[in-house]
């Protein structure tokens, strides 16, 4: 949490927690280019209970208002591509698919292990 109190980039008021009964149930934060206008959507992610309510997009809504607020000119932001709740909000919201990034992991063979076989990798480290 450091990282982010002492960063100017991160500024704490760009942050966005949902809270219900007490308890934190999605978060949503931007970073701000110190060089121009922009931001880009650090994470956003809601507890798996609560999915599917409106959560993420309404953290997302806020994200855009303080952007815009803060005289952004626009927002980036990432997703791993079987999140298709995730790409469908970003989509509603206006956001364009730009070109995709391709993640490549190399996996080091293990004394006595040979050589392992190749397995699908996504950026949340699911396989």
């Amino acid at each position: 949490m450091n990282l982010i109190a002492n960063n100017p980039e991160s500024p704490a008021e760009g942050h966005f927690v949902a809270v219900h009964n007490g308890e934190y149930i999605g978060t949503s934060g931007l970073w701000k280019s110190e060089a121009k206008d922009d931001f880009t959507n650090d994470l956003t992610g809601v507890k798996r209970a609560y999915r599917h309510r409106g959560i993420a997009l309404a953290l997302k809504l806020r994200g855009i208002a303080y952007a815009k607020e803060q005289g952004g000119t626009f927002i980036k932001t990432w997703n791993d591509s079987p999140n298709d709740a995730m790409i469908a909000i970003n989509m509603q919201l206006g956001f364009v698919r730009k070109a995709g990034w391709i993640t490549f992991l190399k996996e080091f063979e293990q004394e006595g292990q040979g050589d392992r076989e190749a397995r699908p990798y996504n950026t949340t480290g699911s396989v």
